[in-house]
């Protein structure tokens, strides 16, 4: 199976949380000004916390910008700004195990924030904490009952934390959603066709290390049949289930046939890219 689609960078989270060059809140009471609430942190009410962090954070002041936050939260936990906060502040010093705490307070508080359990999950994954992912995707699936995304990312969860008949069920699940969305909206973009692509061909993988070959070789064909563009390398992998299985003859009926569809693969590319290179004076009308 391929490795984790989950790939943690911080521009992928800076959206989520306040913009740093954002000019901070001014207050008229003189008091509430950042540079006068430095001295008053003891008296600092919650959103003055905040408010201070912000201000330290764009000085470059990270480690007391934190120190702020953790006041902050330590003082009001069920309320989510400083927490948000937090976690942005942990990505950007690279602190993701703190990250994942901030996150996961976050969707303590708002349990049903879709956006704050996607992100909660993605770093969870990242950081290979598998049972909080599969429990943050869980969720998410059930928030986002048709998103066939959802569901693969928690097939991979569960797969790699050892629970192989519930990879199997979400990825299949998946599939399923594929195959009902293909029926509804037809051609799709080609970044969602390559995630399709990649759902089909993990769970072909998922199902020969099951020893469930004869799904498998189902599951290929589907492929083969769902995606014309990519029937080259499904008939591959077909191929090599049936010489796994010592069907020799069927094996390299099913090789021949993917190096026909390449051939003709590479023949109609050659003949896209000649119409595309052709020159305007290259045009004869008639």
């Amino acid at each position: 199976m391929k490795l984790l689609p989950f790939i943690l960078t911080l521009t992928l989270f800076l959206h989520l949380f306040l913009d740093p060059s954002t000019p901070l809140p001014r207050s008229k009471d003189k008091k509430k000004n950042p540079c006068n609430l430095l001295n008053h942190k003891p008296d600092a009410s919650y959103d003055d916390l905040c408010l201070m962090a912000q201000y330290l954070v764009s000085k470059g002041n990270n480690e007391e910008g934190l120190s702020c936050l953790q006041e902050a939260a330590s003082r009001e936990p069920l309320k989510i700004s400083a927490w948000h906060l937090m976690a942005r502040l942990s990505l950007e010093l690279q602190d993701y195990q703190k990250a994942l705490k901030s996150l996961e307070q976050m969707v303590t508080i708002a349990p049903t924030n879709e956006e704050y359990l996607d992100y909660y999950a993605q770093t969870a994954a990242a950081l290979r904490v598998y049972d909080k992912a599969v429990d943050a995707y869980s969720r998410l699936a059930t928030l986002r009952p048709n998103d066939f995304q959802v569901h693969s990312y928690l097939g991979y969860c569960y797969h790699y934390n050892g629970q192989t008949d519930d990879s199997l069920k979400s990825f299949m699940k998946a599939v399923n959603l594929i195959s009902e969305q293909e029926k509804a909206s037809g051609s799709v973009d080609l970044e969602t066709e390559l995630q399709r692509v990649n759902v089909y061909d993990d769970l072909t993988n998922l199902l020969i290390t099951s020893n469930r070959v004869p799904e498998a070789i189902q599951f290929c064909e589907q492929a083969i049949e769902h995606f014309p563009q990519h029937k080259a390398a499904f008939l591959v992998k077909l191929g090599r289930i049936y010489n796994s299985l010592s069907k020799s003859r069927k094996a390299i009926d099913v090789l021949s046939q993917s190096i026909e569809t390449m051939k003709l693969q590479k023949e109609k590319q050659k003949k896209e890219v000649s119409v595309l290179d052709l020159d305007f004076d290259d045009i004869v009308y008639e």
